[in-house]
């Protein structure tokens, strides 16, 4: 007997089953029970219930509905004496389709598709259209069986357009070649339509208890099934008992209902589209020309209909509508009445009973006010809308929601929560990061399940990156995300550290891309000699065996930068040589039983698993060897390439959507699916947007199903509406509904999917809060909006996410509402608070303990930025300044640091007298000049400007390269030095530290004094590196020495360039007295450095002296352009980019400046020349 139970309770459902099982037993207890379940989710929460329900569940199966009537059809078609079977499946069509189809193209009807394949590259196009026709076919075979059959037998089928034409051909090869195939090798071959057919007819035609099939079936959690589906089980149930479970949200029959706007079409027998009703009209003509009085109220229309039984159920519709056209059922209702306690029952009854509660004003009564509304209770949340700014926003609303609801109610758990998303995949970051780096003391537990398998293992990505070898660039990125892989690492002992060391090679000999320039040539690319990988590796294996200073080597540079391990850099060698390897053989197209082996032979040369990979592994090798046995199955002898075989691989790898995590004992996140509907006390629903849900199918053009729509065919959009219903029902205690509807830069609204508006327009035309019930139903209905939609902050730190409001004026605003806003993340309250201390504030004075010897070094590190030293060697805080980013193009101009770098090697050179065209060949050898005419570009300019620098100190200073560099020993006594200054009559510069020493050495020319010079401009930091140089070297010269160089005007020389031009500052010497009197200011600065941060900023104090030397300096308000973006300054200031300042740090910032630098400038002139 086929049996169809009707429930609103999948609970009452369940219940069915397990007394169905208690009360009558199998016959044997080696016999399996039979429970045909949409989803792996709905066979493990069976499994779950019915365990406890019964106590003990052993030896039930639970296939889905496809692969059980396949199951059946093949047990009994044993007794033909075939030796296997051979499906009609996607895969399998695919392969063929891909044979056939060039064969085809002769024939007038393949015009198009000729046109379409005519500029095919490597038989992409060839094998997206065979996809795509397989997955029609597919289709085909359970929704239009009568097609295929009639194609078969070389019919056609009257009105289905042109492309019936050459899809009814196609058809006809396919099932003709599979057909010979399976005669060849003596198999059972069948396709769903033929099949179905012919088991229904096979079980019709048997005698009742003539047939091996089991005792009794269950069909549970099943929202629609095909027609053809339920007639082989009507067929079925003449042979055993066949019970099918059906959640049904209404007890009365509906199937026939329809949307109000389609009611009023057909009672007026107008043409209007669907939701477009009042446009349609007043676009054909106007309603003065309309004689309504003959038609039924619109009211009688409106009280028979459920607006969202009517725009939501189409799928259970017709699924209802084929359950009425059985003749041989038995159909049993099981309805639960729902309790009307708050919103959500409410609204669960109103469907279950088919009550439309909508007050629309249809009647001038109803219009005046809203006391014909049901009233709600203001504090009643169960069924809420949260607003939200962003993704990211909507998942931490949620987690605070949760946390309420959790502190509030001891009774939940997180197993009793579901929140469904429109996309998995979208979501997953946002829900990782904030459920999954919550602190321990509200940690909520949680389980991703649909993430498909490329997206939660590594490995898989990997591997899918690898069989695309043949189209990469060998990208720097690339490579180091494949070495990244612990997998890959085990096989060449490439650890965390090494992994380091390798990057700093690659970043050192210049590797950007390309293999190498025989690569590059046939790519038909010219060779550049420099930023592949060959040009590196061999860098680095001559520099194991030469140093950086014999030169080149066959044009090869060797690398000399620090230690070379020579195990790591053969296992680098060797990773890349397999590599190009493996890239040269997936590139050959070859027989699929050539690429059989090919993925074990990749897994063994580049992988090493452990036990946690292995059946990982395993899985990925038997998803390539099906994919591949597939095509060898039904004879696929053409070459392919690599990318169809990847993606054929990669879309079978990706089917298994971890589905096992559902139900896992902790929050459950999952893809809004069908019949997910499994009851919760609280289920929320994510990304319920216009753009995301329902959910968009692009449908394909030569689908003949799109013109020739019949009942029960599938429709995602269709199906979406109907699963936003079964959400509904499926809602113990609450319903959260959750979309962007905010822009989070101008705050623009966004539409809410079409279902959310729906819902929210019936709830706000339905009910009512006592303090709106005197106004207009419109009005009401408005203000009912507004009090349904909470509209949360735009960052989870705002004020209103810790302050509850007691607002008592706008009933619409209630505190049930806001305490949902009240955010339980405890770091954002300093923000809040405004306790996180800023600038002055953040800067207080801490002890710091001297040693009494402070080296000169320490002086000079101090001054090229003070704030930064302050949080480096003080704090102990190193900020992030960098990230590390691979560069994955070649350079074709040079960076700052880069010309510099440039501009020294090419000064040393002109120094040591090496040839200028060496000087190119090892510049080029090492990778650092751009490639072709812009690095012979780049070094002429270089050139010249370094030429300049070079002839100004070989004029100047004629001895100044001949080796007379002398270190001066630098002891300075600093009470000696305090006693200079006492002398001078200067004493309020006392030194009240512990530092008693200052020890170092200079570096000094035997003729020419103190002098240096640098191959760029002489900046603020730099020049004040200089003066402080040149005070110590005042204060470290004898007295009499000292005296005989003033004496003779002798100077200390900085010499720099700027662009074209040479720069040269010189420091007049100072006398003891005003050397001992700058060096003590400096050390107090320095000292008060090192208690707290000083704003002795090097460019703004270096501007600001110099422009006090020319006219009155204006108040400074401005930090210099080259310090606002310091991280630390950043910090230090707590603003994103530092522009302004206050009076305070301007003062000290101008005090700074006048004490450090503008001596500098009074003890030195600058000159420059062309």
């Amino acid at each position: 007997m086929f049996t169809i139970y009707h429930s609103n309770k999948l609970d009452v459902l369940k219940n069915l089953i397990a007394h169905l099982m208690q009360m009558s037993p199998l016959r044997s207890a080696m016999q399996k029970e039979t429970i045909v379940v949409q989803s792996s989710g709905m066979a493990k929460w069976l499994q779950i219930e019915l365990g406890q329900t019964l106590g003990v569940l052993a030896n039930v199966d639970f296939p889905l509905p496809a692969t059980y009537l396949w199951r059946l059809f093949t047990s009994l078609k044993q007794h033909d004496g075939r030796a296997g079977e051979l499906q009609f499946d996607k895969l399998t069509m695919t392969w063929l389709l891909m044979d056939s189809l060039p064969q085809q193209l002769k024939y007038s009807e393949f015009e198009s598709i000729k046109r379409y394949l005519s500029d095919d590259v490597q038989d992409k196009k060839l094998y997206h259209l065979a996809l795509k026709c397989a997955d029609l076919f597919d289709h085909y075979l359970v929704y239009r069986p009568e097609w295929t059959i009639a194609w078969e037998k070389g019919n056609r089928i009257d009105s289905l357009g042109e492309a019936e034409a050459w899809q009814a051909l196609l058809w006809l090869d396919i099932s003709k070649k599979l057909n010979e195939y399976a005669a060849s090798k003596n198999l059972i071959l069948s396709h769903k339509a033929s099949m179905y057919d012919e088991l229904i007819e096979y079980l019709n035609k048997a005698t009742p208890g003539s047939l091996n099939l089991p005792e009794r079936i269950f069909i549970c959690g099943i929202s629609a099934l095909p027609p053809l589906y339920i007639e082989v089980l009507e067929a079925l149930g003449n042979h055993c008992d066949v019970h099918l479970m059906y959640t049904n949200p209404c007890r009365y029959y509906w199937a026939d209902i329809q949307e109000i706007a389609t009611q009023i079409r057909h009672r007026l027998q107008l043409p209007l589209k669907r939701n477009n009703l009042e446009q349609n009209i007043k676009t054909t003509f106007s309603f003065a020309d309309l004689n309504l009085s003959k038609y039924p109220p619109l009211s009688d229309m409106v009280d028979t209909v459920h607006p969202l039984l009517a725009n939501w159920g189409k799928l259970a519709r017709d699924q209802l509508f084929q359950f009425a056209s059985l003749r041989h059922v038995q159909e049993i209702e099981a309805f639960v009445e729902e309790p009307s306690d708050n919103l959500l029952s409410q609204l669960k009854a109103d469907i279950l009973n088919l009550t439309n509660r909508q007050v629309l004003g249809l009647k001038e009564s109803d219009y005046q006010n809203s006391r014909s509304k049901v009233l709600l209770d203001e504090h009643d949340l169960s069924v809420s809308f949260h607003v939200c700014h962003s993704t990211l926003r909507e998942v931490e609303v949620l987690y605070d929601y949760l946390l309420h609801q959790f502190n509030s109610n001891s009774e939940l758990t997180p197993k009793d929560v579901v929140v469904m998303v429109s996309d998995i995949a979208l979501y997953t970051p946002y829900i990782e990061a904030v459920f999954g780096n919550a602190p321990k003391s509200r940690y909520l537990p949680f389980s991703i399940s649909d993430r498909s398998v490329k997206s939660t293992h590594p490995i898989v990505e990997v591997v899918s990156q690898l069989l695309q070898l043949p189209d990469k660039r060998f990208k720097v990125e690339e490579i180091m995300t494949l070495l990244a892989v612990p997998a890959l690492g085990r096989k060449f002992n490439i650890t965390p550290d090494a992994l380091s060391q390798l990057q700093h090679w690659i970043e050192q000999t210049h590797i950007y891309w390309a293999r190498d320039d025989e690569w590059l040539m046939d790519q038909g690319l010219p060779p550049t000699g420099q930023f592949t990988w060959r040009f590196g590796l061999d860098r680095l294996l001559l520099g194991l065996t030469r140093s950086e200073n014999t030169g080149l080597w066959q044009n090869i540079a060797p690398y000399g930068g620090g230690q070379i391990e020579p195990a790591l850099v053969g296992q680098f060698c060797e990773i890349i040589e397999r590599l190009m390897a493996w890239q040269d053989n997936l590139q050959q197209a070859r027989t699929l039983g050539e690429w059989q082996p090919m993925l074990t032979q990749l897994f063994d040369d580049l992988f090493e698993f452990n036990d946690a990979e292995v059946p990982l592994s395993i899985i990925l090798l038997d998803v390539w060897d099906s994919v591949v046995q597939s095509g060898l199955t039904v004879s696929y002898h053409q070459s392919v390439n690599i990318d169809l075989l990847h993606e054929a691989w990669l879309i079978l790898a990706d089917n298994d959507k971890g589905s096992h995590k559902f139900l896992a004992g902790k929050i459950n996140f999952c893809t809004l699916m069908p019949m997910r509907s499994i009851p919760f006390k609280q289920v929320c629903l994510l990304g319920m947007s216009e753009a995301l849900y329902p959910r968009k199918v692009t449908p394909v053009s030569f689908d003949l199903m799109n013109n020739h729509t019949q009942r029960g065919d599938r429709s995602r959009r269709d199906d979406d509406r109907y699963l936003f219903l079964e959400a509904i029902i499926s809602a113990e205690d609450a319903l959260y509904i959750s979309y962007v509807g905010l822009g989070i830069q101008d705050n623009q609204p966004k539409n809410p999917s079409l279902v959310v508006s729906e819902l929210i327009d019936y709830l706000a035309q339905s009910y009512v809060l006592e303090a709106f019930q005197g106004l207009s139903c419109d009005d009401s209905s408005k203000k009912m909006r507004e009090h349904f939609m909470l509209i949360h902050s735009r960052v989870p730190y705002a004020p209103e996410n810790y302050q509850l409001k007691e607002d008592v004026n706008t009933p619409s605003i209630n505190q049930s509402q806001l305490s949902y806003q009240k955010s339980f993340a405890s770091e954002w309250l300093s923000t809040l608070n405004q306790t996180k201390l800023l600038g002055s504030e953040f800067n207080q004075a801490i002890p710091y303990q001297f040693d009494p010897v402070v080296e000169f070094t320490a002086l000079l590190r101090f001054f090229q930025h003070p704030v930064e030293y302050y949080f480096k060697s003080i704090l102990g805080v190193v900020l992030n300044e960098y990230t590390t980013v691979f560069e994955n193009d070649e350079p074709f101009t040079l960076d700052g640091l880069a010309k510099y770098g440039l501009k020294k090697q090419l000064f040393e050179d002109k120094v040591n007298a090496i040839e200028f065209d060496y000087s190119r060949e090892l510049l080029r050898a090492k990778g650092h000049l751009p490639a072709f005419s812009a690095g012979e570009l780049v070094l002429q300019e270089t050139n010249i400007t370094i030429d300049a620098l070079y002839l100004v100190l070989k004029e100047r200073y004629s001895q100044l390269f001949e080796k007379n560099k002398q270190k001066m020993m630098l002891e300075i006594n600093l009470n000696l030095v305090e006693l200079f200054a006492r002398i001078e009559g200067i004493d309020e510069f006392a030194v009240t530290s512990q530092i008693k020493h200052l020890l170092g050495w200079l570096e000094i020319d035997k003729h020419y004094g103190l002098i240096e010079w640098r191959v760029g401009s002489l900046g603020a930091k730099y020049t004040f590196n200089f003066w402080l140089k040149h005070i110590i070297y005042c204060l470290a010269l004898p007295e009499k020495e000292l005296e005989l160089k003033s004496q003779k005007n002798e100077k200390s020389t900085f010499v720099g360039v700027k662009g074209q031009d040479v720069q040269i500052r010189q420091f007049e010497l100072l006398t003891r007295a005003e050397a001992s009197q700058y060096l003590l200011t400096v050390l107090d600065y320095f000292q008060r450095g090192h208690q707290s941060i000083l704003l002795a900023l090097p460019e703004s104090c270096f501007q600001y002296a110099q422009n006090s030397l020319s006219e009155k300096p204006k108040n400074l308000s401005i930090l210099h352009e080259h310090e606002q973006n310091n991280v630390y300054l950043k910090r230090y200031f707590a603003q994103p980019i530092v522009t302004t300042i206050n009076d305070d740090m301007a003062n000290e910032i101008i005090q700074c400046s006048k004490d450090l630098y503008y001596p500098l400038f009074v003890k030195s002139n600058i000159s420059e020349l062309n």
